[in-house]
């Protein structure tokens, strides 16, 4: 039955997750066909600007699992969630009411700058009005995600999210085909997005008898909240400094068809990560349930995690090497993949090594290391956006590859600090 459990959950949190990059296969090559390179270079500048939102937001979707997770052992568990909620909101909101203060205007000014081969600066300054929405909507949203993976109503999350992705990508389509306007298809973005946060709200709210899309103010909440939430922060701005600031770095250096060219083939090659990232999120909140009665890690479920985290890595690695030409030759066009198969074959080949981390990194964050996780993440973040830069400048594109090595290196710290947590003698 415990088994069986985690193969749910898995299955659950992999239909939510591989959903994003699943339906971003599917969409890829008819928005590229429908808006052409240039718009389909801006769409893809805004989803970069989007997720690097979490640079300058205090993401609240992770530490608001973790809180819920460890306190469906408590005595008052129905207000310790509603206050773990309202809090993560108002944190949330605090954060992009300063970043809009401080940050806008200096975007304002120097983005139409750094990124004139986007677009002029009235589509820069859009696109930034856009994004600082569509940001806000994206963090409401890990808000009420992360609480339903809390409670353990993993289905009830994938299926919202399932359905969410399909109707907007469907309009997305829809707009870029009979419109082909980058704004219309944002317009649509952002009243989805908004859609999509308010209904999980509203479940949220049915599920535990009371409306909570709404601010909430207890102190000690907040700080526990902030104090997993500063250091998976700074875990997840190494992580966008990595995935997101090589685009910028191609956008400004490169320009927008090596923009095109990576992101096309980084969508495919990242599957490898996503899969077991999505699939092993169980261990989060698991490990952290399991933090509250010990410190260290009991060797089976240890054994467990990292032996899931290798059968689901290394087949699906092997199978993209193996098969990747023949996918991108059906999905974007033979030329397209013959010209750029040997980068493909580099980046699947990092994503496969990147995601035996998986498992380590979601049993250190349950177990109290975020602090490492995300000082970990951070130097290998910047390293690897300084390697990729130098690497761009001499190499083009393949420069990234460079980068993500750099980042592989910096994070193998995590293995030798997972096993020295384990213990023999408990059991879970």
């Amino acid at each position: 039955m415990r088994y069986l459990n985690s193969i749910k959950k898995s299955f659950w949190s992999l239909a939510e997750n591989a959903s994003y990059p699943l339906l971003g296969l599917i969409s890829t090559p008819l928005l590229l066909k429908f808006l052409g390179v240039d718009i389909f270079a801006q769409y893809i500048f805004v989803k970069t600007l989007v997720a690097t939102g979490s640079l300058i937001t205090i993401t609240m979707g992770e530490a608001v699992t973790k809180e819920i997770s460890v306190k469906l052992n408590s005595k008052d568990i129905k207000e310790n969630i509603f206050n773990s909620i309202k809090s993560s909101i108002s944190i949330t909101t605090i954060s992009i009411i300063l970043i809009s203060i401080i940050f806008f205007p200096i975007c304002w000014k120097i983005f139409p700058i750094l990124f004139f081969k986007i677009g002029d600066p009235e589509t820069i300054h859009l696109i930034l009005i856009f994004t600082i929405m569509l940001i806000y909507f994206e963090q409401l949203d890990g808000i009420f995600a992360g609480s339903l993976k809390g409670l353990n109503n993993f289905k009830v999350s994938a299926i919202l999210e399932l359905v969410s992705r399909v109707i907007t990508l469907a309009l997305c389509l829809y707009a870029s085909y009979i419109y082909k306007d980058l704004f219309k298809i944002l317009q649509i973005l952002l009243f989805c997005n908004f859609l999509r946060f308010s209904i999980k709200g509203l479940i949220l709210s049915r599920i535990l008898g009371g409306f909570i899309i709404c601010f909430g103010w207890n102190k000690q909440v907040i700080l526990s909240l902030l104090n997993f939430g500063k250091w998976h922060w700074i875990q997840l701005i190494g992580g966008t400094l990595e995935s997101n600031g090589n685009r910028l770095i191609l956008a400004s250096v490169l320009g927008p068809e090596a923009l095109t060219i990576y992101s096309i083939l980084n969508s495919l090659s990242q599957i490898i990560f996503l899969v077991p990232s999505a699939t092993l999120y169980w261990i989060f909140p698991k490990a952290s349930k399991l933090s509250t009665n010990d410190k260290y890690i009991p060797k089976g479920f240890y054994k467990k995690s990292i032996i899931a985290n290798i059968l689901i890595s290394l087949p699906l690695g092997l199978f993209m090497v193996i098969a990747g030409k023949q996918i991108i030759s059906l999905w974007i066009g033979l030329d397209f993949a013959v010209e750029n198969y040997l980068f493909f074959i580099l980046m699947s080949i990092s994503w496969t090594i990147l995601s035996l981390y998986v498992a380590t990194h979601y049993l250190l964050l349950g177990f109290g290391k975020e602090k490492l996780i995300g000082l970990i993440n951070i130097y290998g973040g910047i390293l690897s956006v300084l390697v990729s830069y130098l690497g761009i400048t001499l190499f083009g594109v393949y420069g990234i590859i460079l980068g993500k090595f750099a980042l592989i290196i910096s994070l193998f710290k995590q293995v030798p600090t997972t096993r020295n947590l384990v213990r023999s003698d408990l059991y879970y």
